[in-house]
């Protein structure tokens, strides 16, 4: 995928007034872990007429032109392990991902991320964290999530297959009796309106090792994509 422009001239002056515009459910901490749809893999992207760079489900900004303070940060500790000069956002993201990727592959795990620190008086203590931080794109409101609990109450990941069409949310058969399905072996699929959820290649779907992906793996295929369509549902896709 192509590196998008940039607009032209500055739209934050600096750091903070970037910070500012955040909503306070996406400050993890110290940290600005601005989550985004499914639809968005990693990558570089145009949200919204302004670049980012999409990595693990969060948007970092990825601009030539504005200010960025990052820090590397390991998850395990929540200790800075580096914090980079305040410098052109995509100077600071990659140096940050360098170093990311490095002792992530030292360590066999996703153990560090890359993300903007704000100001003291901006950041959620451990508490509030806890209390506030929501790590899914779609605000999810007490209606909401009331409306998905009581659609899901009582319901093993069978019961979510059979029902087949949920809302915005749908199963679709994609291999016949006699056909082993798509490239990965899966006789089925979920689809969020035209999106094939939660991975447009259809590569997480209903056969054992490509639903493992997630979490979904129960040895038969159907259970397996209720479990994927649990999931659509969950993170408020569908209802």
């Amino acid at each position: 995928m192509p590196r998008p422009v940039s607009h032209v001239g500055n739209r934050y002056r600096s750091p903070r007034d970037y910070y500012t515009t955040i909503n306070h459910r996406f400050i993890f901490r110290r940290w600005i872990q601005e989550p985004v749809i499914f639809t968005y893999s990693n990558g570089y992207w145009d949200i919204g007429g302004y670049p980012y760079y999409v990595y693990q489900g969060y948007r970092y900004r990825y601009d030539p032109v504005d200010y960025c303070q990052y820090q590397l940060v390991d998850s395990e500790t929540y200790y800075t392990v580096t914090n980079y000069a305040v410098q052109a956002c995509s100077v600071a993201y990659d140096a940050c991902a360098i170093d990311r990727d490095s002792l992530n592959n030292s360590v066999g795990a996703e153990r560090y991320f890359c993300a903007e620190a704000v100001d003291e008086d901006l950041q959620s203590s451990e508490e509030q964290t806890e209390q506030e931080y929501d790590p899914t794109p779609i605000e999810m409101s007490e209606e909401r999530i009331a409306t998905i609990e009581a659609f899901l109450s009582g319901k093993s990941f069978m019961d979510v297959y059979n029902d087949s069409n949920v809302g915005n949310c749908a199963i679709y058969r994609i291999g016949g009796a006699l056909s082993s399905g798509n490239q990965f072996g899966c006789k089925y699929i979920v689809k969020v309106g035209q999106d094939v959820f939660p991975a447009a290649d259809q590569s997480v779907c209903s056969q054992d090792a490509q639903a493992a992906a997630i979490g979904c793996n129960f040895g038969d295929e159907k259970t397996n994509t209720g479990c994927i369509l649990q999931q659509a549902i969950e993170a408020g896709y569908c209802l």
